[in-house]
C-alpha cells in the first residue's frame, strides 16, 4: 500500500549582509512566500529504487532520474544534477542510516513555485526538503554538500524574518518582526542574470580587505535597519550598505550600472551582478511588491 509524505521549504532574500554573512556579520534575511515542495510516495518493492522528478513553476519537468539501491544512476536527463543529488542522498543516509528502506520504491516529486533562474533558493530549498524527509540537521547536510553560510536553509523553515549570524561557525537564528510602515515603497526587481553563488563566494574570498571592519559596519547597519521607522533614514542606510560593498567588491553599485535615472535607492540582494535588487521608492514595470514577495 502506498504511503505519502509532503514537505515544503521557503525561498529566501538577504536584505542586509550579502557576502559579509560568510564572515560572521549579523544580517537580516526574509523567507519568501514562494518556495519548493517535495512529495514522497512509497510503494512495496523487492529492492529499493528512487524515481525523482523535478518540475518548474510552470509545470514543465526539468529534471528526471532513477537510482537503484546503491544510488547508481540508472537513467537521467541531467547527469551533473543527478550526481549532486546522489551525493546529497548518500550524505543524508550516512547521517541517518534509517532514512531509507531497503525494499521500497520511492516516487519523489518536486515542484518549484518560483522561476528557477530567480536565485530565491532552488538549492537551499532542496537541502531543507531532503533534511526534513530524512529527519536530519539541515545545516550539517548543507556543510557536507553545497556549503555556504546557511542563512538560506534557516529561511527555508522560518515563519517570519530572521536575524542570522555565524558565531564560531555555528548558526545563530533569531525570529524578528520586520514589517515597516513604508513597505509599500519597497519593491523587488529581477535583473535577468542568474548568478552562481559558488563562483561569487570564491571571488569574495580571494579579496584582501579589513574583514573585521566590514563585519562591524554591516552588523551596525542591520541593527539600525531594525529600529528604523523613517523611510528616508532607511533609504540612507541602504545606500550606505551599497556603497560599502561596492568598495569592498570593487564593483559598481546596481543603481549606477542599471538604474542611473531611478529617483530612489537601489539595494543589491545576494550575489552582485544578477538576481534581485530592492527598489526603495517607486515601483518599475515588472517589479514585485514587498507584500507579494516576503513572509512577514
Amino acid at each position: 500500500m502506498a504511503a505519502k509524505q509532503d514537505f515544503h521549504a521557503n525561498g529566501k532574500l538577504l536584505l542586509t549582509g550579502e557576502y559579509a554573512v560568510l564572515d560572521g556579520a549579523e544580517v537580516l534575511a526574509i523567507p519568501t512566500q514562494l518556495g519548493q515542495s517535495l512529495s514522497v510516495e512509497l510503494h512495496d518493492s523487492e529492492s529499493r529504487k528512487i524515481e525523482w522528478k523535478s518540475f518548474n513553476h510552470d509545470g514543465s519537468i526539468w529534471f528526471d532520474a532513477l537510482f537503484d539501491a546503491d544510488f547508481n544512476i540508472l537513467f537521467t536527463n541531467k547527469t551533473r544534477v543527478a550526481e549532486k543529488l546522489k551525493e546529497l542522498l548518500l550524505t543524508a543516509c550516512a547521517m541517518n542510516p534509517d532514512f531509507l528502506q531497503e525494499t521500497a520504491f520511492y516516487e519523489v516529486i518536486m515542484h518549484l513555485e518560483f522561476d528557477r533562474e530567480w536565485g530565491l533558493g532552488s538549492s537551499s530549498t532542496l537541502v531543507s526538503l531532503v533534511s526534513q524527509w530524512a529527519g536530519i540537521n539541515s545545516y550539517d547536510l548543507l556543510q557536507k554538500t553545497f556549503g555556504g553560510s546557511g542563512y538560506d536553509v534557516a529561511c527555508a523553515t522560518a515563519n517570519s524574518p530572521i536575524l542570522y549570524q555565524l558565531v564560531d561557525g555555528k548558526p545563530k537564528v533569531t525570529s524578528i518582526d520586520f514589517n515597516p510602515e513604508f513597505k509599500d515603497q519597497l519593491h523587488f526587481y529581477y535583473l535577468g542574470n542568474k548568478q552562481y553563488s559558488d563562483q561569487e563566494v570564491k571571488r569574495y574570498r580571494d579579496l584582501e580587505f579589513d574583514r573585521n571592519g566590514l563585519i562591524q559596519q554591516v552588523s551596525r547597519i542591520t541593527q539600525e535597519v531594525l529600529k528604523c521607522s523613517d523611510f528616508d533614514a532607511f533609504q540612507t542606510l541602504m545606500e550606505e550598505h551599497e556603497t560599502l560593498l561596492s568598495q569592498i567588491l570593487q564593483m559598481p553599485t546596481a543603481k549606477s550600472k542599471w538604474f542611473p535615472e531611478y529617483k530612489g535607492a537601489v539595494k543589491s540582494l545576494g550575489a552582485w551582478g544578477g538576481d534581485f535588487v530592492m527598489l526603495i521608492g517607486e515601483p518599475l514595470e515588472g517589479s514585485i511588491s514587498f507584500q507579494q514577495m516576503l513572509i512577514c
